[in-house]
């Protein structure tokens, strides 16, 4: 088993591609708001500048993020010889050890593939998180996957079976016959 650490790249395009559709939806945001609001005749005007307050808010956040990660060169995925340290999304809260690690599947349910990381003790990783929003999402985990872990393959470099095999020989090591 090579026992160095592997960092596996964000794929870049991907990132730009949808920080553009948020910078198009912010931007409609802002037309919204100063042009449409106070012409139309179906809401009060503040009604739809709240809405569309909202929608530059979020979206351009949103755009923000993506457009950070596509310009920049990210690492997506960390496989050292402790553990995984999952920066594909921002639910990461850091090293998860191989020994917390039970076992690693695919989800083929929705139109995404996510793998899987079942872990021993799913509440005590729970409380790594750093905030109450990643806790919340990490609960949601819970609930929909029966792990708090899920690692989006979508944005990663390399295919999720060849990084399901990976991270299965870093898990599973073969042993050494004398």
């Amino acid at each position: 088993m090579d026992s160095s650490r592997l960092e596996i790249p964000l794929n870049r395009k991907k990132f730009l591609l949808r920080g553009g559709l948020f910078t198009a939806l912010a931007l409609a945001g802002v037309w919204l708001l100063l042009s449409y609001a106070p012409v139309q005749t179906f809401l009060t005007p503040w009604v739809v500048q709240v809405i569309a307050g909202v929608l530059v808010f979020v979206f351009g956040i949103l755009a923000m993020n993506d457009l950070q990660k596509g310009m920049g060169n990210p690492i997506g995925l960390v496989i050292t010889p402790e553990g995984i340290i999952d920066h594909s999304s921002n639910l990461g809260v850091g090293l998860i050890r191989w020994k917390e690690i039970r076992q690693l599947r695919i989800d083929t349910s929705r139109s995404n593939k996510h793998i899987l990381v079942e872990v021993a003790k799913p509440k005590d990783l729970q409380k790594k998180a750093r905030n109450p929003l990643q806790q919340n999402l990490m609960n949601t985990n819970l609930k929909l996957y029966g792990t708090p872990i899920v690692i989006q393959t979508d944005y990663l470099t390399i295919p999720t079976t060849e990084l399901l095999q990976l991270l299965e020989e870093r898990l599973h090591p073969p042993r050494k016959r004398s």
